[in-house]
Parts: C-alpha cells; sequence; structure tokens
C-alpha cells in the first residue's frame, strides 16, 4: 500500500500542468535586425528580469515566436524590434523611442511603458496572442 500510495504522489507531481505561448508579431516594417521577446512573470521583475526570452532575426513583415514548458500563471510580454541590433530600445533626445516596440494585450502607457498588470495575459494550457508593433 505504501508503495502503491508514493508511486501515486509522483505520478502527480510529474504530471503539473506545461503550457505553450505562441506570439504572432506584426506591422514589422523593414524585415531586418531583430526581434527581443521577452516574457516576465510578476510585477517586481516587469521590464527587469524576464522569466524568459528570445532574440530573433527578422526576415518577414510577421514573425511567430513560440514559449514552451511554462507553469501555468500570469505573464506579460515585451517586444523590442532592435533594427540595428544593438540589443536595446533606441530613443531619441526627447527619450521617444525609435525603433518599434509592443507589449501583450496591445497595451499602451501614457508617459511610458504600461504597467504589468495592463499587460498580463492567464496561461492555462496553450495561449495564442497576436502583438502589433508601434512606432512614434
Amino acid at each position: 500500500m505504501t508503495i502503491l500510495l508514493s508511486f501515486l504522489l509522483l505520478l502527480g507531481y510529474s504530471n503539473q500542468s506545461v503550457n505553450e505561448l505562441n506570439i504572432t508579431v506584426e506591422n514589422i516594417k523593414d524585415p531586418k535586425g531583430q526581434l527581443i521577446v521577452a516574457i516576465f512573470n510578476s510585477k517586481e521583475n516587469y521590464l527587469k528580469k524576464p522569466f524568459e526570452s528570445q532574440t530573433i532575426a527578422v526576415k518577414h513583415n510577421n514573425t511567430s515566436i513560440k514559449f514552451k514548458d511554462l507553469p501555468q500563471g500570469q505573464y506579460s510580454v515585451s517586444i523590442i524590434y532592435d533594427e540595428n541590433n544593438n540589443g536595446e530600445l533606441d530613443k531619441n533626445f526627447f527619450g521617444i523611442p525609435t525603433e518599434g516596440f509592443g507589449f501583450s494585450k496591445k497595451s499602451m502607457g501614457t508617459f511610458g511603458p504600461p504597467s504589468y498588470d495592463d499587460t498580463k495575459i492567464e496561461l492555462d494550457g496553450d495561449v495564442s496572442i497576436t502583438i502589433s508593433l508601434k512606432y512614434f
């Protein structure tokens, strides 16, 4: 009986829900450079320390990215269209971005990026979202 109970407990722990986040990025104005895609799983780490990230070479005006084996929870997605491959979002003298960017839930901040709460999505199973890049 003890062996059976132990086996069943092990099965329960190994069966934790893993999910996939599929992101379609639209409105890439000129297929060059790279996309820096970051996902955040907490308000404290939002736009500071990604839970996971990917850098993808841009070859088309639309592209798809997959994050696999994510635990169930809330996530926020941030994308930078790094046209010149310098690894950051370039800004002009006034701090206005000169490269494309986007966030989950099509959120935009008034003065600066939107909040974590405005961009978070619930991941409970496989989820697909579309982010259209914004430019100033």
